[in-house]
C-alpha cells in the first residue's frame, strides 16, 4: 500500500485536476485500465486527463470519473474548479 510520503515524492504537485484523478485512482489501487472500464472511458482517455491534455471535460466525463472513484460529482467539480495544491491520504 502506498503512503502518505510515497506519494508525495512521486506526485510532487497535486493542483490540477488530472493529478487529482491520478491520485485517487493510485490511493484506490486502480490502473487506468481498470479506472477507464470502471468509468465507462477508454484508457486513452484517462492517461490524457492525467498528463492534463483534456482540460475541456464533459459534465458526464468528470461524473463518470467521480461515480468511479467513490466520489460525489460535486466533489470532483468543486476539485476541477478550484484546485488545491495538495491532497492529505489516509
Amino acid at each position: 500500500m502506498l503512503t502518505q510520503n510515497s506519494l508525495g515524492r512521486m506526485l510532487p504537485a497535486m493542483g490540477d485536476f488530472g493529478q487529482f484523478v491520478r491520485l485517487k485512482r493510485i490511493e484506490k489501487q486502480l490502473s487506468q485500465r481498470k479506472l477507464a472500464v470502471l468509468a465507462g472511458l477508454s484508457s486513452g482517455a484517462v492517461s490524457m486527463i492525467e498528463r492534463g491534455e483534456r482540460v475541456d471535460l464533459r459534465a458526464d466525463t468528470v461524473s463518470r470519473l467521480a461515480r468511479a472513484l467513490d466520489m460525489t460529482a460535486d466533489e470532483a467539480w468543486r476539485r476541477l474548479d478550484e484546485p488545491e495544491p495538495a491532497l492529505s491520504v489516509k
